[in-house]
């Protein structure tokens, strides 16, 4: 798989609210003193103020949508067990999800969707009014200062980086925070959660990662970091945590062996019920065929390739344009090019 962008871990939202309460408690009482300090308390609570609103209005923008459940589609089939041998198969099917006994409140949802309409609207038409506001504000501002402050000239500035900054924050800290919250509380209700064993398995396997990240001193993406450190904490993690596990370790030296043995942990699991946690084993096979120099070894991870690939497309016949993108040499995701002119594979694909 193709290596990802490296970037830090974004602040919590916890550690944020905390250094604005006490950034906004000094700045009010520097605010209130008699001297030049209060212009930048001033500033300061400007700053706090705007990054506030923007933060509501990105989150309003950003509020993930609860999918109805009735909408998935159905049972799974059985699973195989991807550490047993090539033409061998487990008895036990992969659990199946339980009726939901609440349903989801989306009214969050629809006021956020009719909120965001509105304020784009009303925000375009009054963009002409824009600079009359500012020029207001700065004006406003010039009263809290003596001759000669800064306050006027940089108020306006402050202002609108404090609404940006704040927007930005929440809108991406809602996508990718809310949604694994979300989706684990549907996860809960629908049944979709694994057992101890495989649970166990999962947990294991994200705090190797994190163990090679620290060692390696490779810093997390955003969504992986996040992924990561909440499953090496996650009492029952879902099928979905799961499978997501198993694409951030395609992407990690000699992960495809760690991927290999997790689909074993994992394969009366109902993330067995998944098409793409047979795609990603299929790819972990692909990896493994590529590098291994063992006959016997390169002949098994074919076959298991093989396997977990007609395993995905029995799920969901839209796996084969995936799995063809996959096998294309010189891609950036090329993990089963080796396999690529295997009569057997191409029947599946083709």
């Amino acid at each position: 798989m193709a290596s990802r962008s490296p970037l830090s871990d974004l602040v919590d939202l916890g550690t944020v609210l905390r250094w604005s309460m006490i950034t906004g408690a000094f700045a009010i009482v520097a605010a209130s003193t008699p001297s030049p300090l209060a212009q930048i308390g001033i500033s300061a609570l400007v700053f706090i103020t705007a990054f506030a609103a923007g933060a509501a209005i990105g989150f309003i923008f950003s509020v993930p949508r609860a999918i109805d459940p009735s909408a998935v589609a159905g049972a799974a089939p059985p699973a195989a067990d991807p550490a047993a041998g090539a033409n061998e198969a487990v008895s036990t099917p992969a659990a199946t999800p339980r009726g939901r006994l609440l349903n989801t409140n989306t009214a969050l949802e629809r006021i956020s969707e009719w909120l965001a309409t509105m304020l784009v609207g009303v925000g375009l038409s009054q963009l002409y009014n824009l600079n009359n506001l500012l020029i207001g504000f700065r004006d406003f501002l010039g009263q809290f200062g003596p001759p000669g402050s800064f306050l006027p000239a940089i108020g306006p500035l402050i202002l609108i980086a404090g609404a940006i900054a704040g927007f930005l924050f929440m809108y991406v800290y809602t996508r990718l925070v809310l949604p694994p919250a979300f989706y684990q509380a549907e996860a809960n209700n629908l049944g979709d959660y694994l057992g101890p064993d495989a649970s166990r398995a999962v947990r294991a396997a994200a705090q190797d990662a994190v163990t090679a990240q620290t060692t390696e001193g490779v810093a997390a993406n955003l969504a992986e970091g996040f992924t990561l450190k909440a499953l090496t904490r996650a009492d029952r993690p879902s099928a979905e945590n799961a499978v997501s596990l198993m694409l951030d370790l395609l992407y990690k030296p000699d992960g495809y062996r760690k991927v290999i043995e997790l689909g074993g942990d994992l394969a009366t699991s109902p993330a067995a019920a998944r098409a793409d946690f047979w795609f990603y084993l299929a790819a972990a096979f692909g990896q493994l065929h590529a590098v291994t120099m063992d006959d016997r070894e390169r002949a098994q991870a074919r076959q298991q390739a093989i396997n977990a690939a007609r395993r995905a497309i029995g799920i969901d016949p839209s796996m084969k344009a995936r799995l063809r993108l996959v096998t294309t040499r010189d891609s950036g995701d090329d993990d089963l090019a080796t396999l690529a002119d295997d009569p057997e594979l191409r029947a599946l694909i083709d």
